[in-house]
């Protein structure tokens, strides 16, 4: 009886462990299934994110060339609000058509929307298997442009897009015209006299700079004395004759061949001269000794003579020739109308000019914050050929400049800057000396200029959207 006991508990042993195999072998197999399940969908998944980062990356790139072109655009100074976006079209046409990125497709522009590449059914590609590419728009918004930046990747039958834009401003590129004592668009030429620093001044702060590529940009004659280093473009030349001084330098070899540098465009500004003529609310009278804030009407030809005072703006319409006679005292400063030109328009100092400060009345207060120049003539020529010191703060900005005074001219943080693009644009030929204290560098204008132009990103308007 008790054998018989034990042989049934031992069969019922063998039934539990057959049951548990089993049951172990359901819950094996099911793990299996699970990690193969898991493992695929992880595959897919990262190869989905591999394949947006890639057209993540190609908008980013994208968006990096535009970036770069628009960094170096230059829009000229005064181009009307609606035009920027042509001259900004033709200029990225001339960066970038003919490139490897571009290869045959161009810059095209339909409306007010550049389109790059022209062909919206094509896009550049970023890698020699095209499997990264991208595509660029460029369309106005207010005063700024947006940028947006299609990436794609076609690493599959289904081809993965991303999109990005960012807004970019107009920013003005910075000018290195007042660095220099004299900047001129033509020939400078100091065939007599000294143009130097004052006492106290920075060594070689009377720098010269032609913007005229032509041959014998700057001449310095054997009479000649230059304070500063002579600055000219690529193509142009220094011609500095025996017996000239550069620098403190005599030797014509040596001050070639380290006082004549070759230099960029130092962009020049624009002058708009009509922002003045608000402030000019008198009309100026013949022979009165005190004038304030007037105009002169065309073809009025003034004199002025010694002891007569001018305060405040003294704004000159076009044609007019003016003189001024013995010691002229200038409390503001002057501005020509922007019409005409140098040979219609002159002003004739044949005494002196002593330039300060506006004085105190409120009829000059809102022209307080103007500053940085004494004369803004850039349609006018100035000639100066007295013989009694003259004290000049600021710069002077005019068509043509000429001095053959017997004197010494004083020019204070401020810069002699020629428009006039041919010959003798800006010329000394006298016994005595033009000292600057220090150029306009630190002392630029503040109103009146207006000068050309880039594009720079504005980070905080970058955001990714439908493509």
């Amino acid at each position: 009886m008790q054998a018989k006991v034990h042989l049934i508990l031992a069969s019922r042993r063998r039934g539990y462990a057959a049951m548990l195999a089993m049951l172990f072998l359901m819950l094996f197999s099911t793990l299996a299934i699970g990690f193969y399940a898991s493992t695929n969908t992880a595959v897919a998944t990262a190869e989905n994110d591999r394949r947006i980062t890639l057209a993540q990356q190609a908008a980013e790139s994208g968006m990096d060339v535009m970036r770069y072109q628009l960094a170096h655009v230059v829009i000229p100074p005064n181009t009307p609000p609606a035009q920027v976006i042509t001259v900004l079209a033709t200029q990225l046409a001339t960066a970038m058509n003919g490139t490897r990125n571009m290869g045959a497709d161009v810059v095209g522009m339909a409306g007010n929307v550049i389109y790059i590449p022209a062909n919206t059914s094509h896009m550049l590609a970023l890698d020699s298997s095209g499997l990264q590419t991208y595509a660029l728009t460029v369309t106005t918004w207010g005063n700024d442009i947006v940028v947006k930046a299609t990436g794609k990747y076609a690493g599959t039958a289904n081809p993965i897009a991303r999109s990005i834009t960012m807004d970019f401003s107009v920013k003005a590129i910075p000018t290195q015209t007042f660095d220099y004592a004299i900047a001129s668009k033509g020939q400078i030429v100091v065939s007599k006299g000294v143009v130097s620093g004052a006492v106290g001044a920075e060594d070689g702060v009377a720098s010269l700079m032609s913007d005229l590529a032509s041959p014998s940009a700057i001449f310095v004659g054997s009479q000649g004395n230059v304070g500063g280093d002579l600055n000219i473009l690529a193509g142009a030349t220094a011609n500095v004759i025996n017996g000239a001084t550069v620098d403190k330098v005599t030797n014509v070899a040596l001050i070639q061949a380290q006082h004549v540098h070759v230099v960029g465009d130092p962009n020049f500004p624009v002058a708009d001269p009509s922002v003045f003529l608000p402030y000019a609310t008198n009309t100026w009278v013949a022979g009165a000794p005190l004038q304030q804030n007037i105009v002169v009407p065309p073809n009025s030809n003034p004199s002025f003579n010694g002891g007569d005072e001018i305060d405040g703006v003294m704004y000159v319409m076009s044609p007019n020739s003016v003189t001024f006679r013995g010691n002229v005292k200038m409390k503001g400063f002057i501005v020509f109308e922007g019409a005409g030109n140098s040979t219609v328009n002159h002003m004739d100092f044949r005494g002196s000019l002593s330039v300060s400060p506006l004085p105190a009345g409120a009829q000059f207060d809102t022209m307080r914050s103007f500053s940085g120049f004494s004369i803004l003539a850039p349609s006018a020529s100035m000639t100066m050929s007295g013989s009694s010191d003259s004290t000049i703060k600021g710069s002077i900005m005019v068509g043509s400049f000429n001095y053959t005074g017997a004197s010494n001219v004083y020019i204070d943080h401020g810069t002699i800057m020629a428009f006039n693009t041919g010959a003798n644009s800006v010329v000394f030929n006298t016994s005595k000396s033009v000292l600057f204290t220090a150029t306009g560098e630190t002392n630029q204008p503040t109103v009146g200029l207006t000068y050309a132009s880039y594009f720079a990103p504005k980070p905080s308007t970058y955001q990714e959207i439908l493509p």
